[in-house]
């Protein structure tokens, strides 16, 4: 900047222009990257709805497995209550200990509670089958709604819901 007035000041001007040149065809592997990144966000959808499905059928099988532990835990309690109820008729008659008869009630009470333990785990893995439901339905409303996926990736979350 010289001296003088703002209008009579000297200035060198000097205007550059850049135009950064690729070597090596870089442009096309910026490309191709993008695009395997894109296909690997879609492999880690159908990866994602793999595990969603082996989820709901492990919670399944869950539920089941926990369904016929408490129909034999209601077994085991029906028939130590009627054993109970036979010691009790058994030490009226004199038939039978009072200690025998005390083991029983013991037995029946023990039976009462794994009935209980097993209604308990029974009723989590009813819940726990439903939350895996909930949750693949929640991935299925996402990846259609949100990820914007073509149809093939999004069709197997589809058929689960009709």
């Amino acid at each position: 900047m010289g001296r003088g007035s703002f209008w009579n000041r000297p200035y060198d001007t000097t205007v550059r222009l850049d135009q950064p040149l690729e070597r090596g065809n870089k442009a096309a592997y910026r490309d191709q990257v993008a695009e395997a990144g894109a296909q690997a966000a879609k492999w880690d959808v159908v990866d994602v709805e793999r595990q969603q499905r082996i989820a709901v059928a492990q919670a399944y099988w869950d539920l089941k497995c926990a369904q016929d532990q408490l129909h034999l835990a209601q077994a085991n309690w029906s028939i130590a209550r009627e054993s109970s109820q036979a010691a009790l008729v058994r030490l009226a008659s004199g038939d039978l200990s009072r200690l025998e008869a005390t083991r029983l009630a013991v037995e029946e009470g023990r039976a009462a509670n794994e009935q209980a333990q097993a209604r308990t785990q029974a009723e989590q893995a009813r819940l726990a089958l439903g939350q895996s439901l909930q949750s693949q339905q929640v991935v299925w409303y996402y990846c259609k709604c949100h990820l914007h996926l073509p149809e093939p990736v999004v069709q197997p979350f589809h058929r689960l819901q009709e």
